[in-house]
C-alpha cells in the first residue's frame, strides 16, 4: 500500500496522469458553475434571436433596395454616355433588360420591406414614416421606369446605320462641306461656312439652349452670303444640299433635346429614389438602436455572473498550471542545459537518469542520440574535408576550361590535374567518330598515355570494354574488380590497373567521347566519385564542343562577310574607275556656291571613310569639325563633312536626323550605279546582238571574220584591230 500511495505522489505521476488531473479539476469548476448561467440563457437567448432576425432581414432588404438604385444609377450613366461611342450596338446591349430586372428587384425588396412592417418588426412610432418612404419609393420607381421607356426609341432614331439623326447629319454635313470647300471666293463664305460647322458642333454637344436656332441662323447666313456672290458649282446643288442639311440638324437637336430631358428626370428620380433610401436606413437604425438598449439590461446582469465565473475558472486554472509548469520544468531542465552544450559542440555531454517518467526516458533517448552524433559527426567532418577536396579540384579543372582555348592542351592539362590532384594510376579521353563507330584516344597520362596515342589507340562503340559500353549506352560504369569484371579489357600497357570508372561526355543528348580514370586498388570507386567526375565529364564535353562551335562560326562569319562585301566591293571599284576623268570626287559649300572638290580628302573625312564610324574634331588645323560616312550594304563609298562654331552643340537628336539623310544620299548613290550598271550591260547586249544579227546566218568565213574585226574596232575606237586563225600545223 505504501509503495502504491508513493507512485500515486504528484511528484510521480506522469504527464499524462498530471494532465488528466488537471483536466478533471477544470471540469468540475467548469460545469458547476455553467449550471447557475444556464438559468439566464434561455431568456437572452430568445430576445437575441428576435432581434437578430429582425435586424438581419431589415438590412438585408435595406442593402438590396440600395444595390438596386445604385444599379439604376449606373446603367443610366452607360446609356447616356455609350450610345455615341464606336461600336455601340442597339440591338446586342442588355442595358434596357438590366434596367427592367433591376427595378423588378427594387419592387420585390419595397414588397419585403412591407412584409417586415406589417409582422410588427418596426417600431409603431416609426411605422407610418416607413411606410411613407416605401409609397414614395414605389412612386419613383414607377416615374423612372415610364421616363427610361422612350430613351430606347430615342437612341435608336439616333443612331440607326442608315436613317440614324446622327448619322443622317454626318453625311449632310460631309456632303455640304465638301461641296462649299470647293467654292472660290472670299473668306467670309468660307468663315460662314465653318461658323454652320461650329454650330452643328453645338448640336451634338447636346449644349441645349439656343443650338438649333443658331445653326439655322448661320446656314441662312451662308445661304444668303452664297446668293449674293452667285458663284456656282458644276454638279452641285447648294439649295438642296442646304435644306437637307437643316432637316438633319433639326431631327438630330430635336431628339438629342428628347433624350436630354428624359435623363434630366431620370436622373431627379434617382436622387430621390436615394434620399429615400438613405431615410430608411437612418428609421431602422434608430429602431435597432431602442432594441439594443433593451437588450443591454439583460446583457449586463448576465455580462456580471459570466465575469465572476470566468474569474473563479481562472483563479484555479492559475495554480493548478503554475504547479503542473514547475513540475515539467524540473524535469526539462537537465535535458535543457545538456541540449544547449550539445549545441555548443560538447558531443560528450550526457544527462543523468534517476527515475522511469517520460523525462528520464526522454534522458536516455538524448544519451543515445548524443553518442550516435558523437560518432556521425567524426565520420562527417572526414567525409566533408574529402569533399571540400573535390570541390576545390573541380574548381580547378572549372577555371583550366575557361582559360584554355585549345581542346587538345585542355585535354592533357585536366586529366593530368586528374591523375596527380586525386592520385589515380591513369586518365585519359576517347572522342566518338560516329562515322567510323569507334571511340578514338585523344589524350593520355604517363608514358603509357604516349605510346597508346601512337598507336592511335580505338575501341569500337558498343564493344565489350568499359569505353565501349559508356560510349555507347552515355550512363557512368564502373568496373569494381578488373580481375572479375566482365566489361574491362585489360591492356598490356597497364597491368597494374585493379578498378576502371568511366563517365560519358555528353553534349546535350548526343555522347561525344569519355572519360577514363584508373586506380591500381581494387572498389575505388563509388557514386561520390561519379557525381564528382561527371561534372568534369561534362564541362570538359561542353569546353570541347564550345572550341568546335567556334571554329565553325569563325569561319562562318568570315565566308559570310566576304558574301555579303566582296560583291558590293567590287561593283563600286568598277563604278569609280568607269566615272574617272568624268566628275568631281566631291563637292562642298563655298558662301554661296557648290564647288566640286578635287584631290585628297580631308584628315577628317579620311578618317571616317577608314573607320567607317563618325569621326569629330574639336581643335586641329582641319575645317571639318564631324565627319559622317555614307555606308552602303556594309562598305563605306564616301562621307559628309560638316564645319562651324555651331557643331559641337548638335545634340543626339540632330545627329540621327544627319545620319537620317545620309542613309538616303547612300541608297540614292546605290540606286544610280545600279541604274547605270544596267545601262552597260544593256548597250553591250545590244551591241553583241548587231554584231551577232549581221553575220548569223552567212556561210562565208571571210565576210564573218571582216565584219566583226571591223564592228569590234568600231565600238571599242581602235584604229586597228585584227583577227587571224590558227594555221594548220603552225
Amino acid at each position: 500500500m505504501k509503495q502504491l500511495l508513493s507512485r500515486m505522489a504528484w511528484r510521480n505521476l506522469s504527464v499524462r496522469a498530471r494532465s488528466l488531473a488537471l483536466l478533471i479539476a477544470q471540469l468540475m469548476l467548469v460545469v458547476g458553475l455553467a449550471g447557475l448561467a444556464l438559468s439566464h440563457q434561455a431568456e437572452l437567448q430568445r430576445q437575441v434571436r428576435a432581434s437578430v432576425t429582425g435586424e438581419n432581414t431589415l438590412a438585408e432588404a435595406l442593402g438590396r433596395l440600395d444595390d438596386a438604385a445604385r444599379d439604376l444609377e449606373e446603367i443610366n450613366i452607360r446609356v447616356s454616355e455609350g450610345y455615341a461611342e464606336p461600336g455601340f450596338d442597339l440591338v446586342a446591349t442588355v442595358l434596357f433588360l438590366e434596367h427592367r430586372v433591376t427595378l423588378a428587384e427594387a419592387r420585390d425588396a419595397i414588397q419585403d420591406m412591407r412584409v417586415i412592417v406589417a409582422a410588427g418588426q418596426v417600431d409603431s412610432t416609426r411605422r407610418a414614416s416607413v411606410e411613407a418612404e416605401l409609397t414614395l419609393l414605389e412612386t419613383n420607381l414607377t416615374g423612372l421606369e415610364e421616363g427610361f421607356a422612350p430613351v430606347e426609341d430615342i437612341i435608336r432614331g439616333l443612331i440607326l446605320p442608315d436613317a440614324g439623326a446622327l448619322n443622317r447629319l454626318a453625311a449632310a454635313s460631309a456632303a455640304f462641306h465638301a461641296a462649299a470647300l470647293q467654292i472660290p471666293g472670299d473668306t467670309d463664305l468660307l468663315n460662314d461656312a465653318y461658323t454652320v460647322r461650329d454650330a452643328e458642333a453645338a448640336i451634338l454637344a447636346n449644349t441645349g439652349g439656343q443650338t438649333l436656332s443658331t445653326f439655322m441662323d448661320a446656314l441662312t447666313a451662308y445661304e444668303r452670303r452664297f446668293d449674293l456672290i452667285g458663284t456656282s458649282v458644276p454638279d452641285v446643288d447648294m439649295a438642296a444640299l442646304s435644306a437637307e442639311y437643316a432637316q438633319a440638324a433639326e431631327q438630330a437637336s430635336t431628339l438629342l433635346t428628347e433624350l436630354k430631358k428624359s435623363q434630366r428626370i431620370a436622373d431627379l428620380r434617382l436622387a430621390d429614389i436615394s434620399g429615400s433610401v438613405e431615410r430608411l436606413a437612418t428609421l431602422t437604425g434608430a429602431f435597432n438602436q431602442g432594441r439594443a438598449d433593451r437588450l443591454e439590461q439583460v446583457l449586463r446582469a448576465q455580462r456580471q455572473m459570466l465575469l465572476a465565473v470566468v474569474a473563479a475558472v481562472l483563479i484555479l486554472t492559475l495554480v493548478l498550471i503554475v504547479g503542473f509548469g514547475e513540475s515539467i520544468s524540473r524535469g526539462l531542465r537537465p535535458l535543457l542545459g545538456a541540449a544547449s552544450d550539445l549545441e555548443a559542440g560538447k558531443l560528450t555531454v550526457r544527462v543523468p537518469v534517476q527515475g522511469e517518467d517520460e523525462f528520464n526516458r526522454l534522458a536516455l533517448s538524448f544519451n543515445a542520440m548524443a553518442l550516435q552524433l558523437e560518432s556521425l559527426v567524426g565520420g562527417l567532418e572526414q567525409r566533408v574535408a574529402e569533399a571540400t577536396r573535390d570541390l576545390a579540384i573541380t574548381a580547378e579543372i572549372g577555371q583550366s576550361v575557361v582559360r584554355m582555348g585549345d581542346p587538345r592542351d585542355l585535354m592533357d592539362s585536366i586529366i593530368e590535374l586528374i591523375r596527380r590532384r586525386f592520385g589515380f594510376y591513369h586518365a585519359q579521353v576517347f572522342l566518338v567518330d560516329e562515322a567510323a563507330g569507334s571511340a578514338n584516344l585523344v589524350a593520355s597520362t604517363g608514358i603509357a598515355g604516349r605510346e597508346l596515342l601512337a598507336r592511335k589507340h580505338t575501341l569500337p562503340v558498343g564493344s565489350q570494354s568499359v569505353i565501349g559500353q559508356v560510349t555507347a549506352a552515355g550512363r557512368p560504369l564502373i568496373a569494381l574488380d578488373t580481375e572479375s569484371s566482365p566489361v574491362h579489357r585489360r591492356n598490356e600497357l597497364l597491368p597494374d590497373t585493379r578498378s576502371e570508372m568511366a563517365l560519358p561526355m555528353r553534349v546535350g543528348d548526343r555522347v561525344i567521347g569519355a572519360l577514363d580514370i584508373q586506380s591500381v586498388a581494387a572498389n575505388a570507386f563509388d557514386d561520390d566519385d561519379i557525381a564528382v567526375f561527371q561534372i568534369i565529364a561534362d564541362q570538359l564535353a561542353i569546353a570541347i564542343d564550345n572550341a568546335r562551335l567556334y571554329t565553325r562560326l569563325a569561319d562562318a562569319e568570315s565566308r559570310l562577310y566576304q558574301l555579303e562585301h566582296a560583291p558590293s566591293t567590287d561593283a563600286w571599284s568598277v563604278f569609280h574607275q568607269s566615272r574617272q576623268g568624268e566628275a568631281a570626287a566631291g563637292y562642298q559649300v563655298v558662301g554661296e556656291r557648290i564647288e566640286p572638290v578635287r584631290g585628297e580628302a580631308s584628315p577628317a573625312l579620311q578618317k571616317a571613310i577608314l573607320s567607317g564610324r563618325i569621326a569629330s574634331f574639336t581643335n586641329g588645323e582641319d575645317d571639318i569639325h564631324l565627319a559622317v560616312p555614307i555606308t552602303v550594304r556594309g562598305e563605306v563609298i564616301g562621307a559628309f563633312g560638316f564645319g562651324g562654331e555651331h557643331i559641337a552643340d548638335l545634340t543626339e537628336e540632330d545627329l540621327s536626323l544627319v545620319q537620317a539623310v545620309i542613309d538616303r544620299v547612300g541608297l540614292a548613290l546605290e540606286n544610280l550605279r545600279l541604274v547605270e550598271q544596267t545601262s552597260r550591260r544593256a548597250e553591250h547586249e545590244q551591241v553583241v546582238n548587231e554584231i551577232t544579227a549581221k553575220i548569223v546566218g552567212s556561210t562565208d568565213v571571210n565576210y564573218i571574220l571582216q565584219t566583226t574585226v571591223r564592228e569590234l574596232g568600231r565600238v571599242l575606237g581602235a584604229p586597228q584591230t585584227v583577227v587571224q586563225l590558227r594555221r594548220e600545223g603552225g
